[in-house]
C-alpha cells in the first residue's frame, strides 16, 4: 500500500470520484473557519473507496491501493516567534504582540506637577508603558529661588524679648527640600544717647527655624546670618521675623532658597573638649 497527501489546494482530479466525496471536497476548497475536518480513504484505478473522516480509512488499504488523505486549507500550523502570541494548528487562528515581551507605546508623564518639563524626569517605564516619576524631581540643587530688599526700614520694637519677633519679610517657595540662608543688616538709630539695642532674628520654614542675636551699641551696624534645612510637601513661605528693644533699622535683606534632591537634618555629633 503506498500513501500520498494531498491539499485541497492542488486540486486533487481523480476519475470517478463518487457524489458524496466530491461535495465534501467542495466544502472544504471553500476555505470555511473554524476547524476543517479531514478525509482518509483508499484509492485505486481511479476510484476511492473506505473514505473515513480523520486520517485513517474506514478499512486499511490494500497492497495494491494508495492511502490518500484530503485536508482544508494550504496553511497547517501558525507558530508565533518571541514577542508574539497566538497561533493554531487549524480554523482561523490570530496572532497579536506579547505585552510581557514588547514595550507598549509610553503613556504616562511627570509634566503634571506644573513646574514645567525642566523639572521633569522619568526613571522607569513599565511594559504597558506608564512611567515612574523620578524621586528628585523636585529639582537639582542648582534651582535657587532667591528674594531681597534693600530698605532702610524701621525693626518692629518689641521691648519684651519674650514676646516672639514680628515678621518682616517672606520668600515663596514650591514644594521640595531646601537648603535656606538669610542675612540681614541691623543699624542703631540711638545716636550717643547710650542705650544698647537688644535685636533678635527668627528665620522660619515649616517647623524648622534658626535665631541670631546682637546687641547694638550708639551708631552701630552688625549682620545677622541664618540658616536652615526643610521639606515642604506643598508650595510654601520662608519668613523672617525680628525685634528690636530700641529705635533701629534692618537693611539689605537677603534670602536665598536652594532646592536640593536628598536632604537630612538632624542633631550634630559632639567631640570632646
Amino acid at each position: 500500500m503506498k500513501r500520498l497527501r494531498m491539499p485541497l489546494r492542488a486540486g486533487i482530479v481523480v476519475g470517478a470520484v463518487t457524489v458524496a466525496l466530491a461535495a465534501a471536497v467542495y466544502a472544504l476548497a471553500g476555505h470555511e473557519e473554524g476547524s476543517v475536518a479531514s478525509y482518509t480513504g483508499c484509492l485505486k484505478n481511479g476510484t476511492f473507496k473506505g473514505v473515513a473522516v480523520g486520517n485513517t480509512p474506514a478499512a486499511p488499504c490494500a497492497a495494491s491501493e494508495v492511502q490518500v488523505h484530503l485536508s482544508g486549507g494550504d496553511i497547517t500550523s501558525v507558530r508565533p516567534r518571541l514577542g508574539l502570541q497566538g497561533g493554531g494548528t487549524e480554523g482561523a487562528v490570530e496572532i497579536g504582540p506579547d505585552t510581557s515581551v514588547l514595550q507598549s507605546r509610553v503613556t504616562g508623564s511627570c509634566l503634571e506637577s506644573g513646574r514645567g518639563p525642566i523639572d521633569a524626569s522619568i526613571s522607569a517605564i513599565a511594559r504597558n508603558g506608564t512611567v515612574t516619576c523620578n524621586p528628585d524631581d523636585q529639582g537639582p540643587a542648582t534651582s535657587a529661588f532667591s528674594g531681597f530688599w534693600d530698605g532702610p526700614e524701621p525693626l518692629p520694637l518689641v521691648p519684651n524679648p519674650g514676646v516672639p519677633p514680628a515678621p518682616i519679610a517672606q520668600l515663596a517657595v514650591p514644594e521640595g527640600s531646601f537648603v535656606v540662608f538669610a542675612k540681614l543688616a541691623a543699624v542703631d538709630l540711638q545716636g550717643d544717647e547710650g542705650f544698647s539695642d537688644f535685636v533678635r532674628c527668627r528665620l522660619s520654614a515649616g517647623a524648622d527655624f534658626d535665631r541670631s542675636f546682637v546687641t547694638l551699641g550708639p551708631d552701630d551696624i552688625a549682620t545677622l546670618a541664618l540658616g536652615v534645612v526643610h521639606t515642604f510637601p506643598t508650595a510654601d513661605n520662608v519668613v523672617v521675623a525680628c525685634a528690636g528693644t530700641e529705635s533701629a533699622n534692618w537693611a539689605f535683606l537677603k534670602v536665598t532658597a536652594s532646592r536640593v534632591s536628598e536632604l537630612s537634618n538632624g542633631p550634630l555629633t559632639l567631640l570632646p573638649g
